[in-house]
């Protein structure tokens, strides 16, 4: 049984305003805050970066948790760079698990450290 704060499924991604690692549980969730909402809004290459997504038929949220995937466990990058389009997409979602696993032990080694 779930705990009453556990919301489920979470999403880990880095965020396009301020590069940090974070999470949520809105899938397409890709800036971390308000804050970081509102910079991301205001930078002036945010079109640049919005039409080169759209070039490449990519969301901005599916790069945001690739991103994440890099970092937290680049020994997963290829099998999810072995599949395109909507396959690759289902294997991100797969790949949540790990990738929130790995930000979850990163952020208890951080405490530890801190003690």
């Amino acid at each position: 049984m779930a705990s009453v704060t556990d919301s489920g499924k979470r999403y880990t991604f880095v965020c396009v305003a301020c590069s940090l690692l974070s999470q949520a549980t809105r899938k397409h969730a890709f800036t971390c805050s308000g804050a970081c909402r509102v910079r991301w809004h205001r930078a002036a290459h945010r079109q640049s970066v919005m039409q080169d997504y759209a070039n490449r038929d990519v969301e901005p949220w599916a790069v945001a948790q690739q991103e994440a995937l890099r970092r937290l466990r680049p020994d997963l990058v290829p099998q999810l760079e072995s599949k395109r389009g909507r396959a690759q997409l289902k294997e991100l979602a797969a790949l949540q698990p790990e990738i929130g696993k790995a930000f979850d032990d990163l952020v208890l080694s951080i405490a530890r450290s801190r003690e």
